[in-house]
């Protein structure tokens, strides 16, 4: 099984869970990877822009939140 049949199988269903939790942990590649995505008509492009949309806002929170009441 190829990369590409994988992500074609996969992509509707998990494919803008992935996008949310790259773009939390790791950011633009995974926003890259969600682009491509949606190009190509395995999932919509306003599900794929909201995924990344979402990651980046709730991992950049939570890093605010955390060091804001952890820190000294």
């Amino acid at each position: 099984m190829s990369l590409e049949s994988l992500v074609a199988s996969w992509g509707p269903t998990w494919g803008p869970a992935a996008v949310f939790a790259g773009c939390a942990l790791e950011g633009e590649t995974s926003a890259i990877l969600g682009g491509m995505i949606a190009h190509r008509g395995i999932a919509g492009w306003l599900g794929m822009a909201a995924s990344a949309a979402a990651g980046a806002f709730v991992a950049d929170q939570g890093w605010f939140l955390l060091s804001r009441h952890a820190g000294t």
